[in-house]
């Protein structure tokens, strides 16, 4: 899982460099869909929702390596409806996974916290594909620091779902 976790940190985490058109991703998002491809393949025996999240893993591994490509050549395709499906794959992922905490919970007889990573999980979820609308409505600008909030929080309960399932004896 600690693979999992350090994609999610990748993935969740944005921070760029601009030089003119340039943007160079400073945490890639296909490095992170990598390492969060290879925490699926490693737990695809702990429960079949890992197994379900393989082939979109790899699509956004793919697609984000495009656009880091892109972006760093300095080319915007302005397909922002792109950004939204991503986001949406992204969050299936992620919900995926968290399914596959809660199978672990039930194999191993574990306390992962996975009721709680799950909430925190939706509160992410709501507030990031929330803040979608400050296009509309520039207001909803504010949602952005709730929604970094929110997904710190969401990191942290991760990591600690991952220590306990360090810890679970025989897997």
């Amino acid at each position: 899982m600690g693979k999992i976790f350090g994609g999610f940190l990748l993935t969740f985490l944005e921070f760029n460099l601009t030089a003119g058109r340039s943007t160079v991703g400073l945490l890639p998002d296909f490095v992170g869909y990598l390492c969060i491809l290879s925490g699926v393949v490693e737990l695809a025996d702990e429960g079949a929702s890992f197994k379900k999240a393989k082939p979109f893993v790899i699509v956004m591994a793919v697609y984000s390596t495009i656009i880091y490509i892109l972006n760093f050549l300095g080319i915007t395709a302005g397909f922002w409806w792109l950004s939204i499906i991503a986001a949406a794959c992204a969050f299936w992922i992620s919900y995926q996974i968290i399914k596959g905490v809660s199978e672990i919970e039930e194999k191993y007889h574990a306390d992962l916290n996975s009721k709680t990573l799950n909430i925190t999980w939706l509160v992410m979820v709501i507030v990031q594909a929330a803040s979608f609308l400050v296009f509309l409505i520039p207001v909803l600008g504010l949602l952005s620091i709730v929604g970094v909030i929110a997904t710190i929080v969401f990191l942290i309960m991760f990591f600690q779902s991952c220590k306990v399932y360090n810890t679970i004896p025989g897997k």
